[in-house]
């Protein structure tokens, strides 16, 4: 869990079952230092626990007790809460008998760190237990930075997942699960079953809620704002059994999946650029409508984010016209794409 106040102040906080007889529950909190960037990915982080809770660490103070009895924790020197109560990503099997998939959290959280800290230029490690609690950011960090993380497909890094055999010949980040006992590929920050991206920011100058359906990759984030007391219909609607143009959902799915055919040149002439005008027509619509009363903002919010639906709706039509039959028909129609030189290579074209 996370939790952050009004105040600016933000801590993790892990908890998971006790020990019969000597209690309920193990639980630790840890501050986040002042201008760090802390990153969870499908597991405990926090590290060294001090002997006893501070201002910076909280916890349950039988969890030494908790872990000698369990014989996860011998009691010589600090006890690391990760590497005392969680297993081993390089060894760890799920389900019995699967390949450990160390990648699967160690490369987002690398990932992310490697964007706050960019100077630093972190040795990648494979298991997520050797990687810091947090990382100093270089600059400060806006809603917009944030969004940028959530899309991060670990561009101009080795594990770039636009690029290699398994994004094909058109470049999709979006990998197929499931398949062959063996192995693993590195895990997107999002990823082609993403359901819905959320952003919320909060400090002494307010809060403010960001949400986008779909993979945040191809999607855009409006806000959810805490004084607004509608949201448009299509943001309130949607099942993943039923196809409906009613749901917006369902727009931005379209599109995410329509991507795979021509990943490289869909995003970078068509999807891209629209994702980024319409965040900056939002940043700009909202500074003019923030200080106005509720109901102008629950009108702007609701009308704002009908406005984003339709338009994904149009975009995943531009993109049936445009890239049809493997071709690209605009502006001239039946130009073939052909198979990248690297590609046709690779496999013996």
């Amino acid at each position: 869990f996370t939790l952050a106040d009004a105040r600016g102040e933000a801590w993790v906080f892990h908890v998971l079952g006790g020990v019969s007889g000597i209690t309920k529950s193990v639980w630790a909190a840890r501050r986040v230092p002042r201008k760090h960037l802390v990153v969870i990915a499908n597991e405990f982080i926090i590290g060294d626990l001090p002997e006893a809770p501070n201002g910076d660490f909280l916890f349950n103070p039988l969890i030494f007790n908790a872990a000698r009895a369990a014989k996860l924790w011998d009691g010589r020197g600090p006890l690391h809460f990760v590497r005392t109560f969680a297993p081993d990503p390089l060894s760890f099997e799920s389900p019995p008998g699967a390949v450990p998939i160390p990648l699967y959290a160690s490369v987002r959280r690398w990932a992310l760190h490697g964007l706050a800290a960019q100077s630093r230029r972190w040795p990648f490690v494979e298991s997520g237990q050797d990687l810091p609690f947090s990382v100093e950011v270089e600059k400060p960090v806006t809603h917009r930075d944030v969004m940028h993380y959530f899309r991060y497909q670990y561009e101009g890094t080795e594990f770039d997942m636009t690029k290699g055999v398994l994004a094909g010949p058109f470049g999709s980040p979006f990998r197929v699960e499931g398949g062959p006992g063996w192995g693993q590929a590195p895990r997107g920050i999002a990823i082609s079953r993403t359901l819905y991206g959320i952003v919320v920011q909060t400090g002494p100058k307010g809060s403010a809620g960001w949400f986008t359906m779909d993979a945040p990759t191809t999607s855009i984030y409006v806000p959810l704002d805490a004084r607004a007391s509608a949201v448009a219909p299509s943001y309130a609607s949607g099942r993943m059994d039923r196809f409906s143009r009613d749901s917006a959902w369902w727009a931005f799915n379209v599109v995410n999946n329509y991507m795979n055919l021509n990943y490289v040149a869909m995003s970078t002439q068509d999807v891209y650029p629209a994702v980024e005008a319409w965040q900056d027509r939002i940043d700009d619509e909202r500074s003019r409508v923030e200080h106005s009363d509720d109901a102008t903002i629950s009108e702007w919010q609701a009308g704002l984010q009908e406005r984003v639906a339709r338009s994904w709706w149009n975009m995943s039509e531009h993109l049936f016209l445009k890239y049809n039959d493997f071709r690209v028909n605009l502006p001239v129609v039946g130009e073939a794409m052909g198979y990248p030189r690297w590609y046709a290579d690779m496999v013996g074209f």
